[in-house]
């Protein structure tokens, strides 16, 4: 898939521990709720109109665009919970929605035309959570746009789905499947054999692992640089981004690539057109880590479609990039190449950048969301956009 295409539809980034395949669950109606209580969040997921969530009480909830994994094509503007009673350590939101339960069995839901469910179809669509196939069980799931990736135990990658870039990591842009006129796998395959990592993070074509030794390494789509290996080569295998820069936190786009070091320096390379790899000027390509201006410490960063999110280690929210509909969270839409402070004093937890909005987590676990609110994905039960943080409203 062309790379301009895949940016305006995304929203946006061995068998080692083989046990029993996880089966289908059976999919009950979605769970009831009453009133409008608070939800308490641990972990977000932003996709292109919708957001999903993970409660303390390891339950997902969606809301946002029509295909919120309850079963139906409905939107809603509060979260809905998803279907299946599923306890769940992690969700994660791109094209495909997946989840990881807490027993580390990998489901996941959506539009399937590229085999990027995961369970050995290619059936259109899933309005409900499938398992994903391959008798496994996983730490870590990540998904993109035509694509996902999961860590088993041992650190071995496995990837399924689109594979036109060589984003599955296999060593060929082939696929042992041909879905919708691309190479694909329907089911998980083996990445990046002779690595294992700690982190695995998927953008739109392109895929990137954290070793154990800090060392960042990248593969697939490399047209903006965002490989960050010094050149815009696609690669069918891994390479490691140059600078010799010891990450502790990595996440990956739809075009670009970020990381933070042990100092809380954080870095970004690949498409910058509009400042989101925030070095203070704009590029078409940056083909090598630049630092983020400013002088931050950050503790995280999270990379989006076109603009950037990070929070400090004194909990301070910032963004930047594309500021269209007011994703960057200042009250403004004035594009940034530097970070810019998300408005409020509140002590955040986490801050995702989506595409066209993004939303955060504070320490007490209250979730928050701004920019562009079409579809419901700010959660605050309108539809209404928002260039400041607004809290996200309990199930009606």
């Amino acid at each position: 898939m062309p790379a301009a295409l895949a940016a305006a539809l995304l929203t946006m980034f061995g068998c080692q521990g083989e046990t029993t395949a996880p089966t289908s669950p059976e999919i009950p109606p979605a769970l009831a709720t009453t009133g409008t209580a608070t939800l308490t969040f641990r972990q977000l997921s932003l996709g292109n109109g919708h957001t999903c969530g993970v409660t303390t009480d390891d339950m997902t909830w969606c809301w946002g665009d029509g295909v919120l994994g309850d079963g139906t094509f409905d939107q809603s503007s509060t979260p809905i919970a998803v279907t299946g009673g599923l306890h769940v350590a992690q969700v994660t939101s791109g094209g495909p929605n997946c989840l990881l339960t807490t027993d580390g069995q990998a489901y996941c839901w959506g539009f399937n035309w590229e085999g990027e469910l995961g369970d050995g179809t290619t059936e259109s669509v899933d309005l409900s959570p499938v398992a994903v196939a391959g008798n496994r069980r996983y730490t870590q799931l990540h998904a993109g746009f035509t694509h996902a990736c999961a860590l088993t135990a041992s650190g071995a990658a496995f990837c399924w789905g689109q594979n036109a870039y060589g984003e599955l990591g296999t060593g060929a842009s082939t696929g042992p499947q041909d879905c919708s006129g691309v190479p694909c796998s329907r089911s998980p395959v083996r990445a990046a054999r002779g690595h294992t990592f700690v982190q695995i993070k998927v953008g739109s074509e392109h895929t990137c692992g954290l070793d154990a030794d800090h060392r960042f390494w990248c593969w697939g789509n490399n047209e903006f640089g965002q490989l960050g290996d010094g050149t815009t080569t696609n690669r069918l295998n891994p390479v490691e981004v140059v600078g010799s820069h010891a990450f502790r936190q990595v996440s990956v786009g739809s075009f670009h690539t970020c990381g933070v070091t042990a100092d809380g320096t954080a870095w970004c390379w690949g498409m910058d057109r509009d400042g989101r790899v925030g070095a203070g000027s704009t590029s078409a390509r940056r083909r090598q880590p630049f630092k983020v201006r400013g002088g931050l410490a950050f503790s995280g960063v999270s990379a989006g479609v076109d603009h950037t999110c990070g929070v400090t280690t004194d909990k301070v929210a910032y963004c930047w990039g594309n500021n269209e509909y007011a994703q960057l969270g200042d009250g403004t839409t004035t594009e940034r190449h530097t970070p810019s402070r998300v408005t409020g004093s509140r002590r955040w937890g986490t801050v995702i950048a989506g595409w066209r909005h993004s939303c955060g987590v504070t320490g007490a676990g209250r979730a928050f969301c701004w920019g562009d609110n079409e579809w419901g994905q700010l959660g605050d039960g309108t539809n209404d956009d928002h260039p400041t943080p607004v809290a996200v409203a309990g199930p009606m």
